[in-house]
């Protein structure tokens, strides 16, 4: 009899949000994303305008290289992300994302500059974005990657 609870247990999330104190992440200020045990993204911007949340800034944490420290962790990290918004905000129908601030290191060196770019696009169009637009804003020396994530691709 026991054996039945124990298949179906709610498995636990490998993804931990914490706020800058270590506290569970209540969608106020900046949040450190963890997975499995791991920080790996931090979500520095973020608004709720209307039906939407939109996300201005998140960035990989970096090694001492300046570095992804841990590569591919956007899709997962913004799938997860969409799950605890859909949870808080049930009434929220997209995430608009924003995806435009970059390190000195990379500004100065076109190849990665462009590297990124496509990076970031690519990560908008594997999730399911609609209306994806890229372009140059030379006064910030980078790339504006911006998309809008329905809900029924979350």
């Amino acid at each position: 009899m026991f054996a039945f609870f124990k298949k179906h247990r709610k498995k636990k999330s490998d993804w931990v949000l914490l706020n800058l104190d270590n506290s569970e992440f209540n969608f106020v200020g900046f949040c450190k994303a963890y997975y499995q045990g791991k920080h790996v993204i931090d979500l520095a911007e973020y608004s709720t305008i209307g039906n939407k949340f939109v996300i201005s800034h998140f960035a990989s944490v970096l090694n001492d290289q300046l570095e992804v420290k841990f590569k591919g962790m956007g899709e997962p990290f913004l799938r997860y992300l969409a799950q605890q918004i859909s949870l808080k905000y049930p009434h929220f129908t997209d995430i608009e994302i924003e995806l435009h601030s970059t390190i000195t290191s990379v500004k100065e060196c076109p190849k990665r500059l462009k590297s990124v770019r496509d990076a970031r696009e690519n990560l908008l169009r594997r999730i399911g974005a609609q209306n994806i637009t890229v372009k140059f804003v030379p006064e910030h020396k980078c790339y504006e990657v911006r998309g809008t994530w329905n809900q029924q691709n979350w």
